[in-house]
């Protein structure tokens, strides 16, 4: 066999040896827990009208990180809509934050999940302030709610 191609697999397989995830979680190695903030802060807006403002609530849900297979939850009510939050930390499920929104007859009307990879939830940040979901909108018989999150840092 050529020398060159034999150096060149080796180097080529010494990159590829070298391209695993960064242990970053005390050395466990499964990535676990690894730059995840303690909590999750979502804001949000409901309009019983989605035409104005007026009659708008402001209203904003914390939520703990959840360590274990089922994750910290938390739920917003509103008139027409219910927001619920889970945000999981643990492996065996995929650390993730999910934002369900149900009428209040408890119809599904949207659902987004946000899965935590590589990049800290921290440091995803949409313009205007709207953290790693973006400024997300959900409209149902009239009524709109507006949602965002952000990791809380500190």
């Amino acid at each position: 066999m050529n020398p060159r191609v034999i150096a060149g697999v080796v180097i080529g397989a010494g990159l590829i040896a070298g391209c695993g995830s960064q242990d970053t979680d005390g050395g466990s190695g499964d990535g676990a827990g690894a730059d995840l903030p303690a909590a999750v802060e979502c804001g949000t807006q409901y309009r019983p009208d989605a035409e104005q403002t007026a009659g708008a609530e402001d209203a904003t849900l914390r939520v703990e990180r959840g360590d274990g297979l089922a994750g910290g939850t938390g739920t917003l009510t509103f008139e027409r809509m219910t927001l619920t939050v889970t945000y999981v930390a643990d492996m065996p499920e995929g650390r993730r934050v999910d934002l369900h929104v149900t009428s209040s007859g408890g119809e599904p009307l949207a659902r987004t999940l946000h899965q935590v990879g590589a990049t800290p939830l921290q440091d995803v940040d949409f313009a205007g302030g709207h953290g790693f979901t973006g400024l997300l909108y959900v409209d149902h018989e009239g009524a709109q709610l507006q949602v965002w999150c952000a990791a809380v840092t500190g």
